[in-house]
């Protein structure tokens, strides 16, 4: 029986949209139980700029050098291609326009 999201383990590792398009990786540590600010590790994602494959490579990264459950990496990796797939599309449906400057006197 493959394990999935099992509840005994006190890691939890989530991936959501941040600023400019880009992702934020969420990794909850023991680090911070009685102090929230550090309860949870934030990281940058620039998948706008390196790719979805680069940051799947950094989550892989950061999940395995902490011990935390595999199906947890995996569904962090899906849920952050999924956003790249989708902030692309965006990003090459916006069209360019110029600027233009009026000559109001």
């Amino acid at each position: 029986p493959r394990r999935k999201y099992t509840g005994c383990v006190s890691k939890a590792v989530g991936v959501s949209f941040g600023e400019k398009g880009n992702s934020v990786l969420t990794l909850k540590t023991k680090n911070g139980v009685n102090k929230p600010n550090r309860l949870v590790r934030k990281v940058q994602l620039r998948h706008v700029a390196r790719g979805a494959k680069a940051c799947n490579q950094t989550i892989a990264k950061l999940t395995e050098d902490q011990y935390y459950c595999a199906d947890l990496k995996r569904a962090a990796q899906a849920r952050l291609s999924a956003q790249a797939q989708g902030s692309i599309k965006k990003i090459a449906s916006v069209e360019y326009k110029p600027k233009t400057r009026s000559n109001k006197d």
